[in-house]
């Protein structure tokens, strides 16, 4: 019984990241921003995930480098030095979320967020976060 339950869990999760995926690429490919010729990069994206509804929302998309280069370092320091893929996704999914909380505040109902008993936002039970 209980493995039948895990594959069935198990099935569920591949199938949703897999059309998170899709959502995810689908935003991607829309704008238009593809690497010079034979170069590549990582794209990184964070969604939020409803297990009831089983809404999928995709926050934030990113691209990155791994670094600057040092023979790139400007001397006042006015670049950014890391640009992982994965760090901007998260400094944008933090922009969404704190616009969200702000949506909330101005009376919009959220999907994905609820205000608690002690005054603070969380993810709404059924909500999850995934970077993929």
């Amino acid at each position: 019984m209980v493995e039948k339950f895990a594959y069935r869990q198990l099935m569920f999760v591949s199938s949703h990241h897999d059309e998170a995926v899709k959502q995810i690429l689908g935003v991607y490919f829309s704008l238009k921003i593809s690497p010079p010729t034979s170069q590549w990069t990582i794209l990184a994206s964070l969604f939020l995930t409803n297990n009831v509804t089983g809404a999928i929302k995709p926050i934030s998309i990113a691209t990155g480098t791994k670094c600057l280069p040092t023979s790139r370092y400007p001397l006042q320091g006015e670049a950014l030095h890391d640009s992982h893929a994965e760090v901007l996704a998260r400094r944008a999914a933090t922009r969404w979320f704190l616009e969200e909380i702000l949506r909330e505040a101005a009376g919009v109902e959220s999907k994905w967020i609820s205000r608690r008993g002690d005054g603070k936002y969380a993810l709404q039970e059924s909500v999850r976060v995934i970077l993929r």
